[in-house]
């Protein structure tokens, strides 16, 4: 424990309206306000209470005439570097492209838990076993992050050297960028055979694996009722029960198992091509038949703008569109809602940060749905239809199988055939499973509103939405105890999200680089030579920069530019249709903006250090999806007072 002074503005004073911010004088301001005894009676207090619980918490506490009070405890959700093991390394890949930068208090604290859990059953499944005090997930300053072990245990545990680290960060999109395969000796893997052939059998079976978990969700779907009148208690319950919260230890390592086996696949693929550049040619050997759901949900979005463009008050409906389902089926022509409503029981479940229960679906608010059309309604005769973009594919691919006949034998080009079609099902299979828990999860957003309405109509909360301010032991105690006071649990968890908000997060850090990123503070800079990344879908574009933090920014991407973001989720995928390129901060080799831009044959490159703080709009740039490089043209004015 340790005390820090720390200048104090204002008091928080209780009033007949709730509290009020009360100015201090000058001499309040960095005075003592805990004398030494009391806060050393604190301290052992928070000590014993983390001993009985066996973990760090966030302890709630009251002073009054000298006598201290402890009110509550809850697990820690802000962890200084003293909270976490020192040495160790973080990573924000694999979660910031699923997780909004700061997720709700619900997500941020079930998905904690849950990674933490299937990181270790995973590394068990591979052979590794983590050290149990040494946490696998954590959260920092509100982001969900991991431990970089996740990633590189099993390198590590076969001493592979930081050649096979680095690679697998730039596949995992960690911030490595080398698109070669390491050469391995593969020696190693005869010293450290029961490593070596768990990770054979858990790669091999990934497939099936998840074709039977995908399966069984389908059917406890439909097994389901949700027709009845849930009393609260079995609101809870069922989502307690829900498979996208009670079998994280079941999917979430099967999608680690499906990103294994598609990196086993590429590091099998790549050496068939001898001395072809790899990089570049195995995206285009790709089967061009295989699309994965997140592309379709762009190919049928782009169809259902053709409809709208092909009625006169289509533009000036979507610029006027109502958020409800059946203000839209009012409104519209019999076979333009048709086409909506095809798409939205196809699609409807998904939406921008679709991994955050407190982000709005598209069959939740349509206004989300019109966005995404306007812009497309709008330039669609300029834009390349869906059969033409797949035709494009398919001859860039014949034409690179053609291209690498004189240096590959035919035997190996058989045997590459049969490897890339493989892989191909494994990448359609990882977007598949997302789709299939999203849709359960989508049902778990739907019980927790619920259950919001029921806690507002009762005077416990102030709005419906702020059901997602609280984790899910919180929402029970609401649900439960009639003295629990939710609507202060809300308001110190949106004192705490405002607080985070402030602090920078680096997407790799280390422990003792916590305590110091309050005061970090990223600015743009000057751009030196051009930036590099990692290489994930060919080809060259050279167009105008748009800089979006969100896909609610996606107004401000003209078509045809390129589309520079922290990362991408299904959320972002309408803007694809847009786009020129894609440049992203975080993305691996196979990754949802990875899948999509080469589905779709756009230039895309990933793991781009900084890209949203150096670029900025305006800017014209030539990304090379070939090579990893986005090479500055020209660079857009300052705005007004940027500095």
């Amino acid at each position: 424990m340790r005390r820090q002074l720390r200048r104090q503005p204002a008091a928080l004073r209780c009033r007949a309206a709730g509290t009020a911010a009360v100015p201090l004088e000058a001499a309040r301001q960095r005075a003592e306000l805990l004398a030494p005894e009391a806060a050393a009676e604190i301290a052992s207090g928070v000590r014993a209470l983390e001993a009985a619980a066996g973990r760090s918490l966030d302890v709630e506490w009251a002073l009054a005439r000298g006598r201290v009070a402890f009110l509550q405890a809850r697990p820690q959700t802000r962890p200084l570097s003293s909270a976490l093991p020192p040495g160790e390394r973080w990573t924000r890949a694999n979660t910031r492209d699923i997780i909004p930068d700061l997720p709700c208090a619900f997500t941020r604290a079930h998905a904690v838990a849950a990674l933490d859990r299937a990181a270790r059953r995973t590394a068990r499944r591979q052979g590794v076993r983590p050290a149990p005090a040494v946490p696998m997930a954590a959260s920092v300053h509100g982001r969900v992050v991991f431990n970089e072990r996740v990633f590189l245990a099993v390198g590590d545990a076969l001493g592979l050297g930081e050649p096979f680290r680095e690679w697998v960060r730039s596949f995992a999109g960690g911030g490595g960028r080398s698109n070669e395969v390491p050469a391995l000796d593969r020696r190693l893997f005869l010293r450290h055979p029961v490593i070596a052939l768990k990770n054979l059998f858990w790669t091999r079976s990934a497939e099936m694996d998840a074709r039977v978990y995908i399966a069984s969700l389908q059917d406890a779907r439909l097994r389901r009722e949700t027709d009845e009148r849930l009393d609260d208690a079995a609101l809870v319950a069922r989502i307690q029960t829900n498979p996208a919260i009670a079998e994280t230890d079941r999917w979430v390592p099967l999608v680690a198992q499906l990103v294994a086996s598609i990196a086993v696949g590429n590091m099998e693929a790549r050496p068939l091509l001898g001395g072809l550049d790899a990089a570049s040619l195995l995206p285009e050997l790709m089967p061009s038949t295989s699309v994965s759901v997140s592309t379709r949900l762009v190919e049928e979005l782009v169809a259902v703008a053709a409809v709208f463009k092909g009625w006169a008050g289509g533009a000036s409906f979507l610029a006027d569109a109502p958020p409800d389902a059946g203000g839209w089926e009012a409104r519209l022509p019999d076979r333009i809602w048709g086409a909506v409503r095809g798409w939205l029981r196809a699609f409807g479940h998904r939406g921008p940060f679709e991994t955050d229960v407190s982000w709005p679906r598209y069959r939740d608010d349509l206004r989300l749905l019109a966005k995404a059309l306007q812009p497309l309604v709008a330039s669609l005769e300029t834009r390349v239809g869906t059969d033409q973009r797949r035709l494009d594919r398919f001859h860039r691919s014949e034409t690179a199988w053609t291209g690498m006949r004189p240096a590959v034998a035919l035997l190996q080009r058989a045997d590459l055939r049969r490897k890339l079609r493989a892989l191909a099902k494994r990448v359609i299979l990882r977007e598949e499973l997302r789709s299939e828990v999203m849709t359960d999860y989508y049902e778990v957003r739907d019980l927790l509103l619920e259950l919001g309405r029921r806690l507002a109509g009762a005077g416990r909360l102030d709005a419906p939405d702020d059901v997602f301010h609280l984790e899910l032991e919180e929402v029970e105690r609401a649900i439960a105890v009639t003295g629990y006071d939710a609507r202060a649990a809300v308001r110190r968890e949106l004192a705490r999200r405002a607080a985070w908000r402030r602090i920078e997060v680096p997407n790799r850090f280390g422990t003792e680089e916590i305590d110091e990123m309050p005061a970090r503070a990223l600015s743009p800079g000057p751009i030196e030579g051009p930036l590099r990344g990692t290489a994930v879908s060919p080809g060259i574009a050279e167009a105008a920069v748009a800089v979006l933090r969100s896909p609610d920014e996606a107004e401000r991407l003209p078509t045809g530019a390129v589309l520079v973001a922290p990362a991408t989720d299904p959320g972002w995928t309408p803007l694809f249709a847009r786009a020129a390129a894609v440049v992203v901060e975080i993305g691996g080799l196979f990754s949802h903006a990875a899948t999509v831009a080469r589905e779709y044959g756009l230039p895309a490159v990933a793991n781009v250090e900084r890209a949203t703080d150096l670029l900025r709009d305006g800017d014209v740039v030539r990304v090379d999806g070939s090579t990893g490089v986005v090479e500055v043209i020209s660079r857009a004015p300052r705005a007004t007072g940027q500095a």
